[in-house]
């Protein structure tokens, strides 16, 4: 709470000196834990991913062509809203259209505005209501089911993304990305970081309009539904994702315990499976899209408490 009033702005100094003595002492104690790991070092073929890798994974858009700028129609948009679950009546249909009109900084009630971010935000809205309405209840629901019994008590299921954080990731994924990225030398003059960052968006927005790949930029964010399972030891952790892999399609493996895998500045590790999971209810609605199960251990799960804070204040989450 203090920090979301801008306390560290009075102590960030000292603020940083503590959180990289608390970090280094938690990367400390993952390395030791570390020492323990035998199996898990080589047990997948990939390591981490890279660049290119991580942004390749998305959900399927192919056959989404009513979101093409050159096929959009706003009632065909609606229908397919509807259907998704993206909003469940004309009247949230009518909120949603009402919130395109942009912000303040936007110059409120702007007419121009109204079209630009119904389509750079509709697919936002699709993605979380099919997620909401269909797909995570039958992810969580097959995963108990391809989970040896022994460890159906260690499932922690994770609540669905929500549209403002879909919304705000999606930068990342967009043709803007690089960009995106390099805001990160700018949070120090937090001035010249608001307006570059205003810019940009602005920019994806207008890109929207004409451009596929943006107006879909949020099939990259592939963890709206997700899950963890917490395990005693690597023996475990193995025993669930042979299990999983005979039940789901998996997209990419993300091999946190890889010998290979340069953790440096956190220490932390996991391994991540994006599965795929497709539906198709009795009116012949398909759903298809790529979550999220992040399998770890017990011992680093409990450091992770005590390393988040200081790892988001060195991060400049604060600044």
């Amino acid at each position: 709470y203090l920090f979301g009033q801008g306390i560290s702005d009075y102590v960030k100094d000292n603020l940083k000196d503590v959180a990289k003595d608390c970090n280094d002492k938690c990367a400390e104690r993952y390395d030791a834990l570390y020492e323990n790991i035998k199996t898990l070092r080589t047990y997948t073929e990939k390591k981490k991913m890279s660049f290119a890798e991580v942004h390749d994974t998305r959900h399927p858009v192919s056959d989404l062509n009513w979101l093409r700028p050159e096929n959009q129609n706003t009632i065909v948009a609606c229908y397919e809203l509807l259907n998704s679950g993206g909003v469940d009546s004309m009247v949230k249909f009518c909120e949603f259209v009402s919130s395109c009109q942009g912000t303040y900084e936007e110059k409120f009630f702007h007419p121009e505005n109204l079209s630009k971010n119904f389509w750079a935000d509709i697919y936002a809205f699709h993605l979380v209501g099919q997620a909401e309405a269909f797909l995570n209840k039958n992810f969580q629901s097959k995963l108990v089911e391809a989970v040896p019994e022994a460890f159906r008590s260690k499932i922690h299921e994770g609540p669905v993304k929500t549209v403002t954080r879909v919304k705000a990731k999606r930068f990342d994924y967009s043709t803007l990305a690089e960009h995106f990225s390099e805001l990160q030398a700018l949070k120090a003059d937090k001035m010249e970081h608001k307006q570059r960052l205003f810019d940009l968006k602005r920019e994806y927005i207008a890109r929207c309009s004409t451009n596929y790949d943006d107006r879909t930029s949020e099939s990259g964010i592939i963890d709206i539904c997700r899950a963890s399972v917490v395990l005693d030891n690597e023996e475990e952790l193995v025993e669930v994702f042979e299990a999983v892999k005979k039940e789901f399609p998996i997209c990419r493996i993300k091999n946190g315990f890889h010998q290979d895998n340069d953790v440096t500045g956190s220490g932390y590790r996991d391994m991540k499976l994006n599965l795929l999971v497709s539906i198709e209810d009795e009116d012949g609605y398909e759903c298809v899209q790529v979550t999220e199960l992040q399998l770890t251990l017990k011992s680093f799960e409990d450091i992770k408490k005590l390393s988040h804070l200081p790892y988001s204040i060195l991060r400049g989450d604060f600044d």
